[in-house]
C-alpha cells in the first residue's frame, strides 16, 4: 500500500473554481496480535511495519532487542492488515534489561546552531510531507550530530516508534544521544525515550507541562524553537553553556 494517494478535489480561488487532484497521506488501520492475542489497533502510514513494532513493543517494554521477537508476519483482513508477532521472552526478562546508558552525558556546551541544524534536517528525511503536507518525522543522532535514522508517519508517536525499531534492528539504538521531532513533546514521546539512550530532545514546538516534569526527572534535555527568534530550553540545562545568564536581561 503507497504511503499516499491523490484523490480529487476543489480548488476554490478569487480567480475560479478548478477540478484538481492532490496527494494526501494514507491513513490506514494496522491490527496488532501478539502470541495469538489482539494486542492493539493502530492507524498508521503504511509501510515500515516492522519497525515500527519493534519500536511499539520496546516502548512497551515488551522486548529490548528484536531477537525476542520469534516470528513476524502481515496479513491482510476485511478490516485492515494484521501483523502477526510471536515473542519468546518473559516479561520478567525485560525489565532488567532496557534502561538505556546516558550516551550524551559527554555531550556538553550545546549551541543554538546545533539545536537548529539537527531540526533544520528534518525537511531531508519527510519526502511524504514534501508531497501531502501532512506527515510527521523523527530523527535520532549519535554525540556527533550524525543521523543513525529517520522515519515519517502521519502520526507522531508511530514515527518515534519506527525510528526506534529502526536503530533497534540495525543494532545502533546504543549509539543514539538525541532525537529530533517535528511535532510537540507530551509525556508519551517522552515515556517511549526513557529506557533508550536519548538525553536530548529538540522540537519544533513546546512539550506539555507534564513532558517537561517528566524531562527534569530523568535529566532529559528539553529545547524546541522559539517563535520570534533562537530556542528554547526547558530542561537539562547543564548539557548548554549558560555561563553568562546572570547577566542576561529578562525576556519580555
Amino acid at each position: 500500500m503507497a504511503p499516499f494517494k491523490k484523490i480529487d478535489i476543489i480548488h476554490m480561488q478569487e480567480q475560479g473554481i478548478f477540478n484538481k487532484k492532490l496527494a494526501v497521506t494514507t491513513e490506514s488501520p494496522l491490527i496488532i496480535c501478539i502470541n495469538g492475542d489482539l494486542f492493539d489497533q493502530i492507524m498508521r502510514t503504511p509501510g515500515d511495519e516492522k519497525e515500527l513494532i519493534t519500536g511499539l513493543l520496546h516502548s512497551n517494554i515488551m522486548i529490548s532487542s528484536p531477537d525476542d521477537i520469534k516470528n513476524f508476519r502481515l496479513s491482510e483482513s476485511e478490516h485492515g492488515e494484521i501483523v502477526h508477532v510471536q515473542l519468546q521472552v518473559k516479561q520478567t526478562e525485560i525489565l532488567s534489561d532496557t534502561k538505556g546508558t546516558d550516551n550524551c552525558l559527554n555531550l556538553n556546551n550545546i549551541s543554538i546552531t546545533d539545536i537548529l541544524n539537527c531540526i533544520n534536517t528534518l525537511s531531508k528525511y519527510q519526502p511524504v510531507r514534501m508531497i501531502t503536507r501532512s506527515t510527521h518525522a523523527a530523527i535520532l543522532f549519535d554525540n556527533f550530530f550524525n543521523v543513525i535514522a529517520a522515519k515519517e508517519d502521519i502520526g507522531r508517536h508511530n514515527a518515534l516508534d519506527k525510528v526506534i525499531g529502526q536503530t533497534l534492528m540495525e543494532n545502533t539504538l546504543g549509539k543514539a544521544s538525541i532525537l529530533v521531532l517535528s511535532s510537540r513533546v507530551s509525556h508519551e514521546l517522552i515515556t517511549k525515550v526513557i529506557n533508550t539512550p536519548v538525553k536530548c530532545i529538540f522540537s519544533v514546538s513546546r512539550p506539555t507541562s507534564l513532558a517537561v516534569e517528566i524531562a527534569r526527572i530523568y535529566n532529559i534535555t528539553l529545547a524546541c524553537l522559539s517563535k520570534k527568534d533562537g530556542v528554547l530550553i526547558f530542561s537539562g540545562f547543564q548539557r548548554f553553556d549558560l555561563s553568562d545568564t546572570q547577566n542576561m536581561t529578562p525576556s519580555p
